[in-house]
């Protein structure tokens, strides 16, 4: 199974059977607005939101940016 990143298109190929998590280490959907979105371990750290979301993160989800 093929999973990417909303903000930055990073794929990675994972197979939950193997593991038993439904996703990779690190990988969230996020509720953003009203939309939830898969963002990778990069994008989708704590740290990009506290409080708010990133000004990075904000300008790649709406420019559509690297968005596919």
């Amino acid at each position: 199974m093929q999973f990417q990143c909303k903000a930055c298109s990073t794929k990675i190929e994972y197979d939950p059977a193997i593991t038993l998590e439904a996703m990779p280490k690190g990988w969230r959907m996020h509720q953003i607005g009203t939309s939830r979105v898969l963002l990778c371990k990069s994008c989708g750290s704590q740290i990009d939101f506290n409080g708010e979301h990133s000004p990075y993160l904000k300008q790649m989800l709406t420019t559509g940016k690297n968005n596919t």
